[in-house]
């Protein structure tokens, strides 16, 4: 788990925010990158919860996360948005109808909320998720490979406080 605030001084925000994300990729763990079998999709689902977290949303929206989510064998990207503003940019439209991307991003499809969770985490190969309880203890109940982004905006930042429990007890790395 990493979180948001604790930020290098000396690069750019949009830097930070794409070698943060890219630094906590590659330290995931236990993924076979053989790009599935039998045509699969090898999804990796992103998770904001009820919350509101476009910074999240907008850093899973760049080509070189695209490229390492590619290297790590996956073949379609999942994200739930919340209450966020932000839309992926390749997410394909409401309708089905597919965005003009470039190649290198993965095929998108993004949504504010569903009724349940499960079904996206059951058939993600990576879910990347807020440190909301709900959220991350459904993610490891089903031991999914889990990237845990903390949103530090919020008013309490419990989610830096679970997020570092979780890891003392060994659940997060």
């Amino acid at each position: 788990w990493r979180s948001l605030e604790r930020r290098p001084s000396a690069v750019t925000e949009k830097e930070m925010h794409e070698n943060h994300t890219w630094q906590c990729l590659a330290g995931v763990r236990g993924i076979s990158t053989d790009g599935g079998s039998g045509g699969e999709d090898r999804i990796c689902f992103v998770t904001v919860g009820t919350t509101s977290f476009d910074e999240l949303v907008r850093q899973m929206d760049s080509p070189a996360i695209h490229e390492h989510l590619r290297r790590l064998g996956m073949t379609k990207l999942v994200v739930q948005i919340g209450r966020g503003v932000y839309t992926p940019k390749c997410a394909a439209a409401e309708d089905g109808a597919a965005a003009d991307c470039e190649a290198e991003f993965l095929p998108t499809t993004s949504f504010n909320f569903a009724p349940s969770l499960d079904a996206h985490m059951r058939s993600a190969a990576l879910i990347i998720s807020h440190g909301g309880a709900g959220s991350i203890m459904e993610a490891l109940g089903l031991r999914k490979p889990l990237v845990v982004v903390v949103n530090g905006a919020l008013m309490d930042d419990h989610q830096t406080e679970l997020a570092g429990a979780l890891e003392e007890r060994g659940h997060l790395r």
